[in-house]
């Protein structure tokens, strides 16, 4: 049971908590870093290099949780994009999931089936069909590719 999941944001930039601090220091990173980047043909700090955590139990989902609890957690952070973007753009994007079943109890792929009837597309890849959706359209590509 995952009780009470918390997100942490990991900065690169440690003023996080003030706007203008933390919109200066990316600032003077860039500046400092800006040879390095140019170098390396890419940008090396900022937000997009940042990460964060999940931790439940006082514990890091990352080295702690099953991976059936990771699955879930994943999903959970799906759902809130999935929300997000909803409510952004007034519409319902398309859901992706890959490897639906793998780690999961039959408990758990239930309850994600009944969430998933609250999208319009939901698009599933799973190396076996071993599972049977409402309304389901099956495109088996068995020694096919795509080109």
């Amino acid at each position: 049971v995952i009780d009470k999941p918390k997100i942490y944001y990991l900065s690169s930039i440690q003023d996080e908590n003030d706007i203008e601090k933390t919109n200066l220091s990316y600032l003077k990173a860039l500046e400092q870093n800006q040879k390095k980047d140019l170098d390396f043909k890419t940008t090396l700090i900022g937000p997009h290099r940042d990460d964060f955590s999940i931790n439940f139990s006082g514990k890091a989902a990352k080295s702690f949780a099953s991976e059936g609890q990771k699955k879930i957690l994943l999903y959970a952070i799906r759902f809130a994009e999935w929300e997000l973007l909803h409510s952004k753009y007034e519409q319902k994007p398309p859901f992706l999931i890959d490897d639906f079943d793998a780690h999961l109890d039959e408990k758990h792929k239930k309850n994600l089936k009944q969430a998933f009837k609250k999208f319009s597309q939901v698009f599933i890849t799973m190396p076996k069909t071993t599972e049977s959706f409402e309304n389901a359209h099956f495109i088996n590509l068995k020694d096919q590719m795509f080109k």
